[in-house]
């Protein structure tokens, strides 16, 4: 994913690609997938982060893809941090506001590009452990949501 000052990716996405990953993993050859769909949406919506977490190979695996996701690679969508998870972005790391670890290593220029002061386009150690904190942080947050209900 390649983020320029317009790009957005929001819970709506997000919900998008869990709802593909589990319904891929339901999905049986002997039906027809429209019936996999509509079974999906309404059996398992309730579940979805649960399910995600399970066909993914647990919140450890999440990780891991996450960061290999994010470490070195062009700059992703950096409303993963902002967009759907602010209560991850008031945690700390090693006693630092991950959104001041996030920000500290980029400027905007005056366009409204954010660009890594190191290298642009280039995401450091910092931004991945944060950007993957976050993201765990709030799939573990709506499958605790789920539990609850």
């Amino acid at each position: 994913m390649i983020a320029t000052g317009d790009t957005k990716f929001d819970s709506t996405d997000m919900f998008a690609d869990i709802d593909a990953k589990n319904i891929s993993c339901i999905y049986d050859t002997n039906n027809l997938l429209s019936h996999t769909i509509e079974d999906y949406y309404q059996k398992y919506t309730s579940k979805r982060f649960n399910l995600f977490i399970n066909n993914s190979g647990g919140i450890d695996s999440i990780k891991e893809k996450a960061k290999k996701y994010t470490s070195q690679s062009l700059n992703p969508s950096h409303q993963l941090l902002t967009s759907f998870a602010d209560e991850a972005a008031n945690e700390t790391i090693n006693g630092k506001n991950l959104t001041d670890i996030f920000l500290s290593n980029y400027y905007i220029d005056e366009n409204g590009v954010h660009y890594t002061l190191e290298i642009p386009n280039i995401v450091t150690k910092e931004e991945s452990e944060a950007l993957v904190y976050a993201f765990v942080t709030y799939i573990q947050n709506e499958k605790e949501k789920e539990d609850e209900r």
